[in-house]
This record gives structure tokens, sequence and C-alpha cells, in this order.
């Protein structure tokens, strides 16, 4: 981050890190196009990835120029495809789409919980954006929770022994655990809702 940090907007950064390397390395729109609507484009584009990471940022800028239309593949590609590729490079958090962060808030979100499945349905729905739709992949989100759960099990343990996990298990403690920290706000804030619901 450079010395402006403080003062440098999520889409200044956006900007920085993948609209300037880009159109520096030729990326630009096709004849005709008028500049609100870049203007609007490109604001939209800072907006919608504004989410990612600076590593990422520069990880697209890099598929970007080599991924533009036109013959010469210099024309900025269409948004839509820009934004899956950004989801491939990280997925955006759930939070960030109310309709996919209501299944948490339903009730699916409390048997997920009961199940030990709430951290591994968050992931699949980060990556996805949709539920398991099939007893496949139900049962890989079902294997994936039982080996997140073994071992968080066997580091929680050593650390209530005294004997010390590794960096490697304390780090997969903390990853966890902000995962089920964001799991269970989006299932808390669904119980509340319905709470009132029902109180009205």
């Amino acid at each position: 981050m450079t010395d402006n940090s403080d003062t440098e907007t999520k889409r200044d950064r956006v900007r920085r890190l993948l609209i300037h390397p880009a159109t520096e390395r030729g990326m630009r729109f096709r004849r005709g196009t008028e500049p609100e609507a870049q203007r609007r484009m490109l604001d939209r584009l800072c907006d919608d990835l504004a989410y990612l990471t600076d590593e990422a940022l520069q990880a697209l800028a890099g598929w970007l120029v080599s991924h533009g239309d036109g013959a010469d593949r210099s024309f900025w590609p269409p948004l839509v495809g820009i934004l899956s590729t950004a989801e491939a490079f990280q997925p955006r958090p759930i939070e960030d789409a109310p309709g996919v962060a209501g299944w948490f808030g339903s009730r699916a979100g409390p048997e997920a919980r009961a199940a030990g499945r709430l951290v591994a349905e968050l992931l699949w729905w980060e990556k996805h954006k949709r539920p398991p739709l099939n007893d496949r992949e139900r049962s890989r989100v079902a294997q994936k929770a039982a080996d997140y759960g073994r071992r968080l099990e066997l580091t929680e343990d050593k650390i209530a022994r005294g004997v010390e996990p590794g960096a490697d298990n304390r780090a997969f403690l903390a990853w966890y655990r902000g995962l089920e920290q964001r799991a269970e706000a989006l299932v808390a804030a669904g119980e509340a809702k319905r709470g009132e619901g029902e109180a009205a």
C-alpha cells in the first residue's frame, strides 16, 4: 500500500491495481463507446471488485490483458466475464449477496449448525453461490465438515492439555473460527428476523 493509503478510496485501489495496469498495456473500449458509458462501466467494475485482495486484483489484471475482446484482444471484455473470472480468483463473500446469505438466515442455517456443517456450508456457498443440489454434493459438504471437525477437535484437545499444536494447526483454528463467526452472524440475523415476524 502506498503512503496515501489513508485517503485512497476503494475505487482508487481497484483503478491502481487493475484498471491502470490494463490500460497501460493497451486495454481500451471499442470505437464509438460514449465516454459516459466508459466511465459507468469502469466505476461499476471498481465497485464490484472492491472485495478482492491486492493480490487477486493483480492476478485479474494479468488475466485481463490476455483475454480481451477483439482480434488483438485489446478491448474490455463484457463485465459479466470479468466478474465471473474474479470469482475464480477469489470468491465474493456471501454477505455481499443478500439472496445467498438468506439461506443461512433460514431454518437451514440452524440445521447446518446442529449437524456440524456450518463452516463447510459457508465455504460451499461462497464458491458456488448455490446450495449443494444432489446427494454427491451434499456428501462432499458433509465429508469436508467431518474433516474440519476432526482437526478442530484434535487441535483444541492439544491446547487444552498444554501441548503446542503447531503453527499450521493454530492457523487452521483461527481460519475456522473466523468462518464460523461469519456463518453464526448470518444465522443469528435470520433467527432475529424470524423472531420479529413471529412477534408481530
